[in-house]
């Protein structure tokens, strides 16, 4: 096997029970130079053991902020939160970094920072300076300020994102929805009842899926609709949206869906949401079936 393989069969044993074996793996690999070391040292500046613990958390501030940036593309979703987490603690900077790259003008770097500050869910540090960015001419970097105002708490924050649901491009609007719907803002229901009724996909059914975890406005009856719309990418929209929230209600649309809907991308959408909801009624285990081959298909909503 490669060199990496074998590291990687090292690295396995930094996990081991027996903290002497743990950490003779993890000095082997400080020694060389394994790509895979920042997913470790994320890791194990979280051990239960000190003695590891030490060793990752002096090792981790020495690659730091700057390694963390370079790398973050390639990073998934966890090894992402694990490592910024773990910079956090460790790096009284941390922040001071990040709002460098977020006032530069690479509009790469912008979006970057943004990214970050919203999966490491640290709006509020930076809350003034993403709501300047909020009024910029790239709606992508609106959209991303956006997301980002959802780890900002404040009431400030909420009217900023209230403001953003009546913006001219789509992306800003749905994230600006799922920011509030995190705030668990009830604020701007009105807003969102209108926008369940009639707006581009994404943001339309973020819409409903605010208002069902409110449980404000006739978002079932929204979603409905929305099920049986005219153009396709709001029905795919809509059984996202079933597939998220796993919302039995609406399972004999979906059924009707699966089986007769006009666009095979739908059907087969629709065929594995109704599968899945059969699932949370209970599935063979308890003799759930429902017939498909009765569904018959409602009239679809003008758009």
């Amino acid at each position: 096997p490669g060199a990496e393989a074998v590291l990687e069969v090292i690295a396995a044993f930094c996990s081991d029970s027996d903290a002497a074996i743990a950490g003779i793996a993890f000095r082997h690999l400080l020694r060389r130079p394994w790509t895979g070391l920042p997913r470790i040292l994320a890791k194990l500046a979280n051990s239960d053991d000190p003695v590891l613990r030490a060793m990752a958390t002096r090792r981790l501030a020495s690659i730091g902020y700057d390694r963390l940036w370079a790398g973050w593309r390639r990073l998934n979703g966890d090894q992402r939160l694990a490592t910024g987490r773990a910079l956090i603690k460790i790096d009284p900077r941390f922040h001071h970094h990040l709002a460098e790259r977020l006032a530069g003008d690479k509009r790469e770097d912008t979006v970057q920072a943004l990214a970050m500050i919203a999966t490491l869910n640290q709006g509020h540090f930076f809350e003034k300076a993403l709501a300047g960015l909020t009024h910029h001419d790239d709606a992508r970097i609106v959209a991303a300020a956006a997301a980002a105002l959802g780890s900002a708490r404040g009431e400030d924050a909420d009217k900023t994102l209230g403001r953003l649901l009546d913006h001219g491009d789509a992306r800003v609007r749905a994230n600006a929805v799922e920011a509030l719907e995190r705030h668990q803002s009830s604020r701007h229901v009105d807003r969102l009842i209108d926008m369940a009724r009639s707006d581009e996909n994404r943001p339309r059914a973020n819409a409903i899926k605010s208002l069902l975890n409110l449980r404000a406005g006739d978002a079932l009856d929204a979603l409905g609709h929305m099920l049986h719309d005219a153009k396709s990418s709001h029905r795919v929209s809509a059984l996202w949206l079933v597939e998220q929230m796993g919302v039995l209600n609406v399972a004999q649309d979906v059924a009707e869906l699966s089986v007769a809907d006009p666009d095979a991308k739908v059907r087969q959408r629709a065929h594995r949401v109704i599968q899945q909801l059969i699932d949370r009624l209970g599935g063979a285990s308890h003799s759930t079936t429902l017939d498909l081959a009765d569904a018959s298909p409602r009239k679809a909503i003008p758009a």
